[in-house]
């Protein structure tokens, strides 16, 4: 979904990407360890290992990567050995291809996985954190000192999924959600994200209760105020630094003992349930 993997994958938000390793490419011409190791080497500014490559389908190689912490995480890049691809990989039915395929991994080399309680997202730097926590304005969701900060797009399916998903039980006490307009889907997600920040949570709601799921359209009005404006726009750049110049929503980030962390894309219920009991203070 947000430098890609380790901390590149680690500031950004490159997560966990997979797709299943019985497809082989049509040209056959999976890269090599030695030409994953260089393509990944150009992009990512830190220490990453390529532990192993693997077919993918139309015309792609899976890596196995670990990174700082030994973390592992999987990714997948063009057979010419040309570009990287960042965030998570579904099929056609919306199954969690990247999840399987790490989970697919961890059981073959359970000495090398990451431990559970903390696979859920990657480390963030504290300069961007304190700026997103310093810069943003945003819109709060509970009254808990835990805080979890979340980027959105009004006119994004997949945070209107995690809006459901987290409104399907009532949030923990201790909890509080901090959610930050942006806007780059569509025209009007500008519009939208000003009247959601000048009128607050109802907005939000009202945006996602009527969401049309087929056109991928939020159902909050629009509004147009300059200040607002400028309030989305740095918003939006914000995300951009958190994913280096890349921007997906819903993008995470929360802090917990080891540090700042961030999560770019949707998370599996039970990635979510892990987030609400690492989150601190």
């Amino acid at each position: 979904m947000n430098r890609k993997t380790a901390m590149h994958l680690l500031s950004i938000g490159l997560f966990l990407l997979e797709v299943s390793c019985q497809s082989v490419p049509p040209d056959g011409k999976t890269l090599t360890k030695a030409k994953a190791q260089t393509l990944v080497a150009g992009v990512i500014k830190v220490p990453v290992q390529v532990k192993e490559t693997f077919p993918g389908p139309t015309g792609l190689t899976g890596m196995i990567l670990q990174g700082q912490r030994s973390r592992l995480a999987v990714l997948y890049a063009t057979n010419d050995g040309s570009t990287l691809i960042a965030g998570p990989l579904f099929d056609q039915k919306g199954a969690n291809l990247s999840k399987a395929a790490y989970q697919r991994y961890a059981a073959t080399h359970p000495q090398n996985s990451n431990d559970p309680e903390n696979s859920v997202g990657n480390p963030l730097t504290e300069g961007i954190m304190e700026r997103v926590e310093t810069e943003t304005r945003f819109i709060p969701d509970g009254t808990g000192n835990r805080v979890i900060w979340i980027f959105f797009d009004p006119d994004c399916i997949w945070c209107h999924r995690l809006f459901v998903m987290i409104n399907k039980h009532p949030l923990p006490e201790n909890i509080q959600l901090r959610w930050i307009p942006v806007a780059f889907l569509k025209p009007d997600s500008k519009g939208k994200s000003e009247f959601i920040l000048k009128q607050g949570y109802q907005a939000l709601a009202q945006n996602e209760q009527v969401f049309d799921k087929k056109n991928e359209e939020g159902g909050a009005p629009t509004a147009s105020d300059p200040e607002l404006s400028r309030s989305i726009r740095k918003n939006s750049r914000l995300l951009s630094l958190v994913g280096n110049g890349g921007m997906e929503t819903p993008t995470i980030l929360y802090r917990q003992k080891q540090g700042a962390t961030m999560i770019a894309g949707f998370p599996e219920p039970e990635d979510w349930q892990t987030v609400l009991r690492q989150v601190s203070h």
